[in-house]
């Protein structure tokens, strides 16, 4: 009935027995009229494996998958290296990014103990610690050889960049610019505290973030006859005792006496009387 299948044998003669079992490789294949195929394999080097016996593996190794993809699918030899590579790059910069927020959490915790330590005393730890901050915001930077100004202004420059503080509200300008700016913020400042009022929600702590926000002292946004005004007004010519009115200095006969007479280094009762019967 059917046609009888014959097996065919790659010939051995040539081959040594100890790598018959490694390089003879029979396959056979059935083409479609029925014929066999005969692969010698013989000629496989027993040496280091090339670039091209790696392809054969990864691709015998394809082939053997259950995915259908790697089966049918052209096999890359340096596709694998250049993924991994890929993927250890990634990685790289996503450890970079976490150790630099670990920094700048570690920063924030430490620069707020050292600003409530140094509001009360200022010795040579709380200076350390700011040495400690510096070397945190830039591990490479060599800060053992800065002055203490620069480390100062390298830290101001990294708490800005964090968002804690704001940047330079003063930056050079020529005077006219300079005042004019200055105006604008006090503009700003009165004009959020204005709406904090309206709403309903001020109070001391309000105004004073507010002015701390538009970089504005108390004393700039002060209204004329505010208390800061009334007690410093600008008059001119001042005197360090007595008042001046219409031009003429007015002196009490106590501090007269005591230009002519110095006052002792100890006060007694008798002194203290005879200064209070000369009045």
């Amino acid at each position: 009935m059917g046609k009888k299948k014959t097996k065919a044998r790659a010939k051995t003669d040539s081959i040594n027995p100890s790598t018959k079992a490694s390089n003879v490789l029979e396959l056979s294949q059935h083409s479609d009229n029925g014929s066999v195929l005969v692969v010698d394999a013989t000629n496989l080097s027993t040496s280091k494996p090339n670039s091209s016996s790696t392809v054969n593996k990864y691709e015998k190794k394809s082939f053997m998958s259950h995915k259908i993809a790697k089966v049918t699918g052209d096999f890359d030899a340096g596709s694998s290296k250049k993924s991994n590579k890929k993927e250890d790059d990634v990685d790289e910069q996503n450890d970079k990014e976490l150790f630099k927020l670990i920094n700048d959490t570690n920063l924030i915790e430490s620069l707020s103990k050292f600003l409530l330590f140094s509001l009360f005393n200022w010795t040579f730890k709380s200076y350390q610690a700011l040495i400690n901050i510096a070397i945190a915001l830039n591990p490479d930077l060599d800060v053992n050889n800065m002055s203490g100004k620069e480390r100062l202004k390298l830290q101001q420059r990294k708490l800005a960049s964090l968002g804690l503080i704001g940047s330079d509200p003063t930056p050079k300008a020529p005077t006219n610019i300079y005042f004019g700016m200055q105006n604008k913020r006090i503009k700003r400042a009165k004009a959020e505290v204005t709406d904090f009022q309206n709403r309903g929600i001020f109070s001391k702590s309000v105004k004073s973030q507010i002015y701390e926000k538009h970089h504005v002292s108390k004393s700039l946004g002060a209204n004329k006859n505010s208390r800061v005004n009334r007690l410093n007004p600008n008059r001119g010519l001042k005197a360090s005792v007595g008042k001046f009115k219409n031009g003429i200095l007015y002196v009490d006969t106590t501090f007269s006496l005591l230009i002519k007479k110095p006052l002792p280094h100890s006060l007694n009762e008798e002194t203290l009387l005879s200064i209070t019967t000369l009045n």
